[in-house]
């Protein structure tokens, strides 16, 4: 539902932008947001490309700092992380250029996670910690959400359990504060919460879970219901495991794939006879 009423009214603006590049570009970035949000990555990252052209050409230096954000976003998605290291400099760069201050700490967030995932967890704490601050500072509850999301993962990376959990318990409450807040970044945070509450024991997880299946069930955030699935199947439940690697085969995302194959239930070899 959520793919198709924001390509309804995407295809009805691009009709009546048809030969206007600065409004195209905008179309564009909007539809590959809503593409990447749904888990069709290749055509996001073909239609955030094409809004990087249009604003580039037009000279819309924050719409351009949007989409190449949202490109990075879409790299550190699906772990492509040189990729996802480069564009998210150049949508600092480029959000730095347009003196857009309120909007800095998103790319900030996304270039933090590049990091992380390259393994650099100063470098990566140093920018979660400036873009928390922002967030706080402008009052912005998605970048909130988003940053907070991040100290907690580096809480977890450095083995600090209790700060961890108690970061990514309240990132995705941020969200909650407002009606029209972004829903993707409030399940981006609860599955990051729901893992490492996993990872850690935790018994509140289940709980989690539920909430983060409801969530993206509601908006087909289809990469959330797949990794939901695949949860499920870590805490035991039979059947689960199927289901996440069903929805995940429509999904091109190489990372998910890995993810799958690493929480494959292990099957019994029959016995050989001697």
């Amino acid at each position: 539902v959520y793919k198709r009423q924001a390509h309804t009214w995407l295809e009805a603006g691009r009709e009546r932008a048809a030969g206007n590049d600065a409004e195209l570009g905008w179309i564009e970035l909007f539809n590959g947001s809503c593409l990447s949000d749904t888990a069709h990555y290749t055509e996001g990252e073909q239609a955030l490309r094409r809004a990087i052209e249009l604003t580039a050409l037009v000279g819309d230096t924050q719409a351009e700092a949007f989409a190449t954000t949202h490109l990075c976003r879409l790299h550190v998605l699906r772990d492509e992380l040189d990729e996802a290291r480069d564009t998210g400099r150049r949508a600092v760069e480029l959000t730095d250029a347009a003196a857009w201050t309120s909007f800095r700490p998103y790319p900030e967030t996304w270039a933090a996670l590049a990091e992380l995932g390259r393994g650099r967890i100063d470098e990566s704490h140093q920018l979660f910690e400036h873009a928390w601050a922002m967030a706080c500072q402008i009052g912005d509850v998605c970048w909130q959400t988003l940053s907070l999301r991040g100290l907690g993962l580096i809480n977890a990376e450095r083995g600090h359990s209790v700060a961890a959990i108690d970061q990514l318990r309240e990132a995705p409450t941020h969200c909650r504060r407002l009606p029209d807040a972004y829903r993707w970044a409030e399940a981006y945070a609860l599955e990051a919460l729901v893992g490492v509450a996993i990872d850690t024991g935790d018994d509140r997880a289940g709980a989690w879970l539920a909430q983060l299946d409801t969530i993206a069930s509601r908006y087909g955030f289809r990469e959330f219901q797949a990794r939901a699935h695949l949860h499920r199947a870590r805490l035991g439940e039979q059947d689960a495991w199927s289901l996440g690697a069903l929805i995940a085969a429509e999904i091109d995302n190489p990372l998910l794939t890995r993810d799958v194959a690493a929480v494959e239930p292990a099957t019994d070899s029959p016995a050989s006879g001697s």
